[in-house]
């Protein structure tokens, strides 16, 4: 069964059915879409964002821009690039970046492209509540996929989470009340954890506290797969009696 024979559409449809932007572990699948923005768009690498711009801008779209796939990031700049945006843009806004890959810029193009979505998806609504929606992602398979079935590279000597992934898988288990840990200890840790942290390294208050939020996390998260391993408990089974 055809829905629609618009290509603009079909592309549309697929982009908004992908993975939501808040169901990504850490940070490390929106940076790699940023520098693929960087050289799409043109932008001079001496003017690329730094690291910590970088950093920044990508806990900006984690937290702003949830709801929205990264497939959806790439059509809407896409888009950009040929010019299919610019009657959706403010009254003095511009699809050029002028060398300034920032937040606002950013924001410009994704409100540009949310008008460009609500126009084309005006004639095709009632045709797409009948098509079949994207499972998303729960809990327990983020875990599964993300934390049980990596855990034998574990207890074979490898650290297999990526940058962020530890965290958020941390954040789910504490979630569901699978790490529990006392006040104290937290609070004891994190004194300690501020106390070796060179504040002056970072650029902002933000990234300083990001990052020792994150120490803090990561350490307890840790302490608890080496507390599975070394009592070889049954890590799903635990997850499966919390979640499911």
């Amino acid at each position: 069964m055809s829905y629609t024979n618009n290509i603009k559409d079909i592309s549309l449809i697929q982009a908004a059915n992908n993975t939501k932007i808040k169901k990504y572990a850490g940070l490390q699948e929106i940076g790699g879409i940023l520098f693929y923005l960087y050289q799409m768009t043109g932008l001079n690498k001496n003017n690329y964002p730094t690291k910590e711009e970088s950093l920044i801008l990508a806990n900006f779209i984690h937290s702003e821009f949830q709801n929205s796939t990264l497939e959806e990031i790439k059509l809407a700049f896409t888009l950009a690039i040929k010019m299919e945006l610019s009657q959706f843009l403010g009254k003095n806004d511009s699809v050029e970046h002028f060398q300034s890959f920032s937040p606002v810029y950013f924001s410009k193009i994704m409100a540009a492209f949310k008008k460009y979505k609500a126009h084309q998806l005006k004639s095709i609504l009632p045709k797409v509540s009948s098509l079949p929606k994207f499972k998303e992602v729960t809990d327990y398979e983020f875990l599964k996929s993300n934390f049980i079935d990596q855990f034998e590279k574990f207890k074979d000597g490898h650290y297999p989470w990526s940058y962020g992934a530890d965290v958020m898988i941390f954040d789910l288990l504490v979630k569901h009340e699978i790490i529990n840990i006392p006040h104290a200890d937290k609070v004891a840790k994190s004194q300690e954890i501020n106390k070796n942290l060179d504040a002056s390294k970072f650029e902002s208050v933000e990234l300083y506290r990001a990052e020792w939020s994150k120490k803090v996390k990561v350490y307890f998260f840790k302490q608890y797969i080496e507390e599975v391993k070394n009592f070889d408990l049954e890590i799903e089974t635990i997850i499966k009696n919390k979640i499911q």
